[in-house]
């Protein structure tokens, strides 16, 4: 058997491309009852489980009920589809059978899973060996054998449920540990059984299994090949090129020198996703000079086909040969001539922008790749920060001569994941990558002289500087994709996606505007890098009247893609028909930042070094020691979806439907920096401030940090989120704190708060499944309320009140002025448009007022304005900043 160990969960997850986590609901999964437990046996097993149930398609059959833990977490991590779970009644047994675990009575079959209340559990009573499987039990995602242990048994159950799993989906075997084979003899006749099974049916696949955990398990592909039209496709018209052949021979050079390969862009992240194997073949479309190959060779051990359309291939060749590789191929053609011939991996850096019909090249690509192969594909980017040097460095006709060569659109990671997506279902990897700032040849000859040398000291702290950098949308000069070819039946997304917008059509012409908006808004929540269904759904809206919908739908699709032209002159339009000139002025000065022809150099101005230390580790924990990102967490209680828990030496009552309650269950914490810095910073005795507590996951630590001599004050105006936070205060005994049920702002007034299970805000509100409700609130000032309430003194203030925070600061000036508090204040730059401000707005207010900011990430101050806006103007997500106030 070909068996591949994983050294952890995640791992395993990025293997698949999992994008979700299972959520272990046992509370005694660490529990030692005998050396079968060692290792921390039964939580290895767990995560297998819940993670393959969490992230399959389709409905899951279990053989072996049990008490029904398995059961229990299989459904609790699938909920929108039935398992199955199968069990012998004791009046069932043969006398024949072995390595039946236990027998149990008909109550106490399934006993765990009902003491859940889970409504998607159907119990079968059977024995197997004489079993017929119901036809609805079909097209499975995911079957779990886990009865009778012995060869007979899971060889017969295995091949009773084969035809019945789909696609793609996954069997997995209980009792499967290589390591223990020899040792326990239930262990050998299962792992004789998988084998038996897999030589039966010529399956030659390989079996997965997470060290330390009993499972092993196989992804199902029935398919012998991938259907593909059998005729040579002939290569696109010239015109779909914007370069040619003449274009490349001119950028290489005849002159060519070869030298020692020793690294690559993007190594770090190939690395994680790319195995060794000296069997695999390699091709690099537009392969010059062949750097990228002779690394690939090297560090994965692949053969390298380099596959070059300009007249120096052979320059490829020498440099293959400098290195040590002998095992190479050259072909010096138009690659979509290349033609029956099929890689293990394909990757090309810098290449598919060059065609107007882009699509096409991506699919060649695909055409070259062998089932199950990898894709590696790279773009460079020409908006944010990249288009500002671009204008600083060279004369408009000469930039106008880049932009030419390249499609720009190809190069938005929207477009980019959308079109591969009509090719896979498995993309591994799509993101901004760094390895440095700059991409261009930055000796250009056509550089402006009065820039060169500026571009030159640029280029050479490039790699460094773009190596501590965070990747983001705004800085990094690359996106990188990997992604692996179907092995199995594969319906392209645009097929999906057009599907239900002919179900929407439909609904539209019989005038059900609310079925036709639903069906959009599961597309989008399905396929959220399509940006034409955000478009349409806020036509929609503006057409039914609702302004404010649209509005926020299209904002919703520019934090997903902040250069996209089409949604900047859509809201455009929506700000001028409602007259709203402030909105319009943030909107504008947005869209600056990522176009090159209305982009201003960045700042180069720093800021002073801060006036005192900051009251904590002057150094984040560093590279050598991460923030601790995870906790331990014990299930105490679970009410279906509603389970209570411990975590970090606090108690929680959670949603488990709820993105940040999955956090804290799946992780034990929530934004696990601002957790770091509030336990370094806090100390007993403190006066704190929690505006905007929520359900009080910050209030909670609060209370612990500042003990019985300090106090809590926490600001919290919808009755939902009042309610969960004063449960959680019961819950942890916090006695210091004192709630009040009231928002804070620049006036004092009344106004509606649009509020749902997640969000409660005055300016934004996730327009999804779940119903919005309109709260009447109350707001202060924090000026007036610390005068009434005699407050002596204030150490520190976290605010998170979804675009309110300037208003606040501006209530809050003469508090800030006379307690100076450190703050933690998010800035999230298209909730602060939505409420008429921006990032630069919102720093202006605190810088005058002598705060100085530092990033969570490091603990150290901003060095620079520029840095300052990566982090905090952020349109992706919003970013927690720390502010230290001066002492004069």
């Amino acid at each position: 058997m070909k068996i591949t160990v994983f050294e952890s969960v995640q791992e395993l997850k990025r293997f698949f491309g999992f994008q979700r986590d299972g959520i272990i609901i046992e509370n005694d999964i660490d529990l030692v009852e005998s050396e079968c437990d060692f290792f921390e046996r039964k939580r290895r097993d767990a995560e297998v489980l819940t993670t393959l149930s969490a992230n399959c398609a389709g409905a899951c059959l279990e053989i072996g009920t049990s008490h029904g833990r398995s059961t229990a977490e299989l459904a609790s991590n699938n909920p929108t589809n039935i398992v199955y779970t199968v069990n012998l009644l004791p009046e069932q047994i043969s006398a024949e059978e072995k390595f039946i675990t236990h027998l149990l009575t008909k109550e106490e079959i399934g006993s765990y899973y009902r003491g859940h209340n889970l409504n998607n559990v159907e119990q079968i009573y059977a024995n197997t060996f004489a079993w017929t499987v119901p036809a609805k039990i079909s097209e499975l995602g995911l079957v779990f054998v886990d009865g009778n242990h012995d060869t007979k048994a899971v060889f017969s159950d295995t091949s009773l449920i084969y035809e019945r799993v789909r696609n793609g989906g996954f069997i997995l075997w209980h009792d499967f540990s290589p390591p223990l084979r020899g040792k326990y003899e239930w262990i050998n006749a299962v792992m004789t059984g998988v084998e038996q099974f897999l030589e039966s049916k010529s399956l030659d696949v390989e079996i997965f299994h997470l060290k330390n955990s009993w499972i092993g398990f196989i992804k199902i592909n029935k398919a012998k090949s991938i259907a593909t039209d059998p005729a040579v496709p002939s290569p696109p018209s010239p015109e779909c090129f914007l370069t040619d052949r003449e274009y490349w021979s001119d950028k290489h050079s005849a002159a060519f020198t070869p030298w020692t390969v020793n690294g690559m862009l993007f190594s770090s992240i190939l690395e994680q996703y790319l195995p060794v194997n000296e069997h695999y073949t390699c091709a690099e479309i537009g392969a010059y000079p062949g750097t990228n190959l002779c690394y690939l060779a090297k560090r994965f051990n692949y053969k390298p086909i380099a596959v070059e359309f300009s007249d120096y291939a052979d320059n490829i060749e020498s440099l293959f040969k400098f290195n040590g590789i002998a095992n190479y191929e050259v072909i010096n053609e138009d690659f979509f001539k290349v033609t029956g011939k099929q890689y293990d991996v394909v990757t090309s850096f810098g290449f598919i922008e060059h065609f107007n019909n882009y699509p096409e090249a991506i699919k060649k690509h695909f055409d070259l790749l062998k089932p199950g192969g990898y894709l590696v594909i790279s773009v460079p980017r020409f908006d944010g920060f990249q288009g500002a040097l671009f204008e600083l460095a060279f004369e408009s006709n000469v930039f106008n001569d880049m932009i030419a060569a390249h499609n720009l659109k190809i190069t938005d990671i929207n477009e980019l994941k959308h079109t591969v997506s009509q090719f896979t279902d498995s993309i591994l990897y799509c993101d901004y990558a760094n390895d440095g700032i700059l991409y261009y040849d930055w000796n250009h000859p056509k550089l402006k002289d009065d820039k060169r040398w500026l571009i030159h000291f640029i280029n050479k702290i490039s790699g460094t500087l773009g190596r501590s950098l965070p990747a983001d949308q705004f800085f990094s000069p690359y996106i990188l994709l990997i992604a692996r070819k179907p092995d199995h039946a594969f319906i392209p997304s645009t097929t999906t996606i057009a599907t239900a917008l002919q179900s929407a059509s439909l609904k539209l012409s019989a005038g059900d505007y609310p079925g036709a908006i639903s069906v959009l808004e599961e597309c989008i929540r399905r396929f959220p890098e399509y940006l034409e269904t955000y478009q349409i759904l806020a036509e929609l809206h503006l057409e039914m009247g609702q302004t404010a919908k649209a509005e926020q739908t299209l904002l919703t699709a520019l934090d997903i893609s902040p250069q996209h032209v089409d949604l900047f002159e859509k809201l455009r339009t929506i700000y001028r028909a409602s007259g709203n000139p402030d909105k319009l002025k943030v909107l504008d000065r947005h869209m600056s930042l990522w176009h090159p022809e209305n982009f201003g150099a960045p700042s180069s101005g720093t800021q002073q070094p801060p006036p005192h230390p900051m009251p904590a580790p002057q150094s984040g924990p560093g590279n050598e020691s991460l923030f601790p990102t995870s906790y331990p967490v014990t299930i105490l209680e679970q009410d279906q979806n509603i389970i209570t828990c411990s975590a970090n030496g606090n108690r929680w009552k959670l949603d488990a439907t709820q993105f940040v309650d999955r956090e804290i269950l799946s992780k034990g914490v929530f934004e696990p920096e601002s957790t770091y810095w509030v336990n370094h910073i806090l100390k007993e005795g403190m006066t704190v401030l929690d505006v905007g507590a929520n359900f009080g996951y910050f209030t909670v630590q609060f209370s612990r940090l500042v003990g019985n001599t300090g106090r809590v004050y926490a600001f919290e105006p919808s009755d939902h989120f009042h309610r969960r936070l004063s449960e959680h205060l019961r819950l942890n005994e916090c006695s210091n704190v004192t709630v009040l049920k009231m928002g804070l702002s620049d006036v004092k007034e009344d106004l509606q708060l649009l509020i749902d299970d997640s969000t409660a805000t005055l300016y934004w509100h996730d327009d999804a499944k779940k119903p919005v409700a309109i709260e009447t609130i109350h707001l202060e000032t924090l000026d007036s309320y610390v005068e009434a309430a005699g407050l002596s003194k204030i150490d520190f203030i976290k605010i998170d009140i979804d675009g309110t925070e300037p208003r606040f600061i501006a209530g809050a000036q003469k508090t800030l002025k006379k307690f100076k508090p450190v703050l933690l204040i998010e800035f999230a730059q298209l909730v602060l448009m939505a409420a008429g401000s921006d990032v630069p707005a919102l720093a202006k207010q605190l810088k005058d007022l002598g705060y100085t900011f530092y990033s969570e990430t490091t603990g150290q101050p901003f060095t620079s304005e520029a840095q300052f806006l990566r982090e905090a103007m952020n349109c992706s997500h919003s970013v927690n900043i720390i502010c230290i106030p001066s002492k004069g």
